[in-house]
């Protein structure tokens, strides 16, 4: 059996934050999916929308940039509606950064 550790929601937002800013976006995404099963509505939508972006730069860092792109379309459609700060971090930059790597079609690494 496994038995998955159970970190208080703040502490795996925490984690979440610091794993997706030194480019560990996989750690992210799993740090971020313990803060999300505690949560419910509109949070829970939002933690979803940044789990989206780490994981479509998963698919970035194995060059698989049409997949990452296509994740990134889905993480805009969980945060269209979100705006403000997030336990530091800031939802509306992290929307203009998707933003424009969906226009340019060019991806790059950010911190949140």
């Amino acid at each position: 059996h496994i038995i998955e550790e159970q970190i208080e929601k703040n502490q795996s937002i925490k984690d979440g934050v610091f794993y997706f800013n030194n480019e560990r976006f996989w750690e992210s995404h799993e740090a971020l999916e313990g803060a999300w099963k505690q949560c419910a509505g509109y949070e829970k939508e939002l933690i979803q929308g940044i789990i989206l972006v780490a994981a479509s730069l998963v698919h970035y860092q194995k060059y698989e940039n049409e997949i990452c792109l296509s994740v990134l379309n889905r993480a805009l459609k969980k945060l269209h509606d979100k705006s403000g700060e997030y336990h530091d971090v800031n939802i509306d930059s992290i929307k203009q950064k998707i933003v424009e790597m969906l226009d340019k079609k060019e991806i790059s690494t950010f911190l949140i």
